[in-house]
């Protein structure tokens, strides 16, 4: 970085004394490739001089120095002010009137609570992503200013680079505070004269000289009781690093922990495993009060209002109203489907609000787009919902795993029966996940995503969001993160016909034997045949893998009218079947007296028969290619085409 010799002039001049404008050539001086003029940023340097600091590329330099007099100005260069006042569209609005009044109430009071009889210093609100903490947040900072309690607030935001870190917020926070205490300013500023390049030294040397100690020192001067000053962080897990979120926890957990002055700490964020390990641990135990937003306060008649209250002033407002009022738009089974999707939580509902207050489309036919019922063509009905969907799955660090697992919740039929079941091996299945991953597997892959599904070994995967499994299951939305359900059912299928295969018949007996070693069972059977194998795609690595199956002792009940489920669609007479048919009738001749041999060949050969014409449809289709048959179907009528259809694939 090259220094230029002091020019004395004033701040208002520097734009005209800058080295491109009078002449002086520095490194660097020429236009950027965009052909725009480098950006200026006004700070101070180790000798206390004040700088206009030149961005070119990605370096800085230097372009002149003025005498430095002023702190404040220094200060205000290191404010991230959309962090406490901003009025960008991604920002979470305060709350709908007359909505989480229960949640705000709990929160001043415990704000407003008198400093000798408080219990708790920090406040934690937690709950899933979208639950709307945010905005729980800024209505809090609203109730603070308009009764004069001290409020210094920092909202952190991921895609912002002013606020997704931790480098601004000591300044963010005193600008606030010497706002709501005038008394600060005078303490303060000196020390930032005096130590210029105090922004550039470690966290806990910022707080401690420009926020601990000053606070201390004016309560020691002061000559009557100060008010409590809350400092409230939100959205801390959106700073971009683990490391930090825990930095900036401990530091101002462990002032506010010595209780030298009221000061008081509000964190809301969602419970991720590395703010929940910091915020749960048993030094804050007797200090940290916890709202979950999750449990403790549902939000769906707050959700409803906002809905009615919405739509209400969408008809009022919006150019399509009066043909809405005359539609008596919108039906209420509408109103009860956005409920449903939202799950309790508020993002959803926001969402398809903001969609459908478009006042260039028509909302009954946007809301059609948002009910799947019509084309959405160029239009993103939740893009902002879907960002954040793909920011929480970016922090899996095993995106196949985890796939895995939702795979299985989301194309397991009959789960839920399965774990209400009163036998151990029905509840043993579910939590295996084919046989492959055990109940710490499936937790260890879930992990990163508490804020949008919870997992227990009685319950399995329950989704916060009830619109997260319509993101994962289209391409479009949640593109590298897209759980294809043919590809997913292929691969279950061929891990649960690997664990029947595997097995070794002659321990295959009693319960207690089948649970102790993880061994296939008939629900696994079951399962596999109901679940996956009717969307699975038939490769030659799934025709082999069903070809190895044979019928077993434990199999007694998969006799007919069940055993069509073993056509795989490789043809009438195909190898997969014929291999089937003759393992089913030799172990029945093996297994079953003269008489039910009788009974069973004649069922069998209905039931196989049955199953070529009810399954042979589906999976011929999936394997033809259908431009060997563009030549039978040009030029036909809808009526041949139908017939041709029907005689080679129904």
């Amino acid at each position: 970085m090259r220094r230029k010799a002091n020019a004395a002039f004033d701040h208002d001049q520097l734009q005209t004394t800058a080295p491109w404008q009078t002449g002086q050539r520095s490194r660097g001086d020429v236009l950027s490739s965009q052909g725009q003029w480098p950006t200026a940023h006004v700070c101070a340097d180790a000798e206390g001089l004040q700088q206009l600091v030149s961005h070119f590329g990605d370096e800085w330099l230097i372009a002149a120095t003025i005498p430095y007099a002023d702190g404040f100005k220094h200060l205000q260069a290191h404010v991230a002010t959309r962090a406490f006042d901003s009025d960008d569209n991604v920002d979470a609005p305060k709350c709908h009137p007359n909505t989480r009044q229960a949640v705000l109430a709990a929160i001043m009071d415990w704000i407003t609570i008198q400093t000798a009889i408080r219990i708790y210093w920090v406040l934690w609100i937690n709950g899933a992503a979208g639950a709307g903490k945010s905005a729980i947040g800024r209505s809090i900072v609203e109730l603070c200013l308009s009764q004069s309690i001290p409020i210094a607030r920092f909202f952190f935001f991921r895609t912002d680079s002013t606020r997704n870190n931790l480098k601004p917020v000591v300044a963010t926070l005193v600008h606030q505070l010497m706002e709501s205490i005038p008394e600060l300013r005078s303490i303060v500023i000196p020390r930032i004269q005096v130590d210029s390049l105090i922004f550039t030294k470690s966290l806990e040397t910022q707080f401690e000289m420009l926020i601990f100690a000053p606070l201390l020192q004016l309560q020691r001067e002061s000559l009557s009781q100060l008010k409590t000053v809350v400092l409230l962080f939100d959205g801390v897990d959106e700073c971009i690093e683990h490391d930090q979120q825990a930095k900036l926890i401990r530091i101002v957990t462990n002032f506010v922990k010595r209780q030298a002055f009221p000061v008081i700490v509000f964190f809301g964020s969602r419970a991720e495993s590395q703010l929940c390990a910091e915020l749960r641990s048993p030094t804050l135990s007797d200090t940290l009060l916890q709202l979950a937003l999750d449990t403790e306060y549902l939000a769906d008649e707050d959700i409803y209002l906002f809905l009615n209250d919405s739509f209400a002033t969408i008809k009022s407002t919006h150019p399509f109203g009066d043909d809405l009022h005359r539609q008596n738009w919108p039906a209420q089974a509408d109103i009860n489907e956005i409920m449903r999707k939202a799950s309790g939580q508020f993002i959803y509902a926001s969402v398809v609000i903001r969609f459908i207050s478009a006042t260039n489309q028509h909302p009954a036919q946007l809301l059609e787009i948002v009910r799947g019922l019509r084309p959405c063509g160029n239009l993103t009905p939740f893009s902002q919902l879907d960002a954040l969907y793909r920011f929480i799955f970016s922090q899996v660090a095993d995106i196949h795993a985890t796939s895995l697992v939702l795979a299985w919740e989301l194309f397991t039929l009959d789960k839920q029966k399965l774990i209400s079941g009163g036998t151990s091996l029905y509840k043993w299945k579910v939590d295996n996940v084919c046989g492959v991953m055990s109940s710490v597997d499936i937790k260890v892959s879930l992990a990163a995503l508490p804020s949008v599904l919870t997992y227990t070994d009685h319950g399995g995967v329950q989704f916060l969001h009830a619109s997260l499994p319509d993101f994962l299951l289209d391409p479009k939305r949640s593109k590298d993160y897209y759980i294809n359900q043919a590809t997913w059912s292929t691969q279950l299928s061929m891990l649960t016909l690997r664990r029947i295969t595997s097995a070794a018949p002659s321990i295959l007996y009693g319960p207690e034997i089948l649970v102790r070693f993880n061994l296939p069972t008939y629900s696994d059977f079951i399962t596999m045949t109901h679940s996956y194998l009717p969307h699975a795609t038939p490769t030659t690595a799934l025709k082999e893998h069903v070809a190895a199956l044979r019928p077993d002792i434990h199999w007694s009940q998969l006799m007919p009218p069940r055993e069509h489920a073993l056509d795989f669609g490789d043809g009438i007479g195909g190898r997969v079947y014929r291999k089937q048919r003759k393992a089913l009738e030799r172990y029945v001749q093996e297994n079953y007296s003269h008489s039910q041999l009788r009974w069973f060949r004649n069922q069998i050969k209905i039931h196989m028969r049955q199953g070529e014409l009810q399954g042979e449809s589906a999976w011929r289709m999936r394997e033809m290619n259908w431009k060997t048959h563009e030549d039978t179907l040009r030029g036909c009528t809808c009526s041949s085409r139908d017939q041709v259809l029907n005689e080679h694939f129904m």
